[in-house]
């Protein structure tokens, strides 16, 4: 749902697929932080035939995603263009899940480093806590206070895991959110060694950024007619995130995709 005569995302000459529409509308009564725009259509497209990009964290591959924003009065329905992959239409609904207070949640917060030992000695271990944003440290405390981060979160469904905002269910120790950051800052997260300072500065900024959205591989979304399918590398997953001020602004051209896979 694009606005009249909004072009549709290419990449390198093909078009991007479209993969889901949120409507703000229709999310604003679940959205505590108040972040979300309180109205307007979310348009979320990848290069999802070679899925090259986001499992690479190239920042060179950063056009082979887009999220257009379309104001909901201006909103026509646009035809995917021939070459693209079409994937069949299934409606979601927004039900709330209180976040789980894992790995993902403290290690995005600065606890530990990605170059430091597990031994506790001075030039490794956790970061000293006042090093912590002092809201970002009440909100550890207050979510802690909720969850188990080692049980079974019994209100997490069967079955793929979309999500739209809140916390990424990563698949992996490490947060996405320093991957982010170094691609969005035009560095390549494999090309950076432990210990490099650009690396403690991408970790410094995980407080900064923010989920928009979560698909999960879904057998639901295949489409017998062609070979791609809605399986993100080997049963992944792919997060558009974006920085808190540019969500702030409105500037969706800043959002930056990782994905995961097993």
């Amino acid at each position: 749902m694009l606005a009249r005569n909004t072009p549709w995302p290419f990449w390198r000459g093909r078009p991007l697929s479209f993969l889901a529409l949120v409507d703000c509308a229709e999310i604003a009564p679940f959205d505590d932080s108040g972040q979300l725009p309180k109205s307007g259509l979310l348009n979320f497209f990848y290069e999802a035939d070679g899925q090259e990009p986001g499992f690479d964290p190239d920042p060179a591959l950063s056009e082979g995603w887009r999220l257009i924003f379309t104001d909901a009065g201006e909103a026509v329905e646009c035809p995917a263009p021939d070459g693209a992959l079409v994937f069949p239409e299934h409606p979601l609904r927004p039900v709330p899940a209180l976040p789980v207070v894992g790995s993902q949640e403290k290690a995005g917060y600065l606890p530990v480093r990605p170059w430091d030992d597990d031994d506790d000695d001075d030039e490794g271990g956790s970061l000293p806590h006042s090093e912590l944003p002092s809201a970002v440290e009440n909100r550890l405390q207050l979510l802690e206070s909720r969850v188990n981060p080692d049980q079974e979160p019994p209100w997490q469904p069967d079955g793929p895991l979309h999500k739209v905002g809140g916390w990424p269910d990563s698949l992996h120790d490490d947060p996405l959110w320093w991957r982010a950051q170094l691609g969005s800052s035009g560095f390549h997260a494999w090309h950076i060694e432990d210990g490099d300072s650009r690396m403690h500065q991408a970790w410094q900024a995980g407080p900064s950024w923010r989920l928009l959205l979560q698909l999960d591989s879904d057998p639901a979304m295949e489409q017998p007619d062609q070979e791609a399918s809605w399986v993100w590398g080997d049963g992944g997953r792919l997060y558009f995130v974006i920085r808190a001020d540019a969500l702030k602004a409105g500037d969706f051209s800043q959002v930056w995709l990782c994905a995961e896979t097993h």
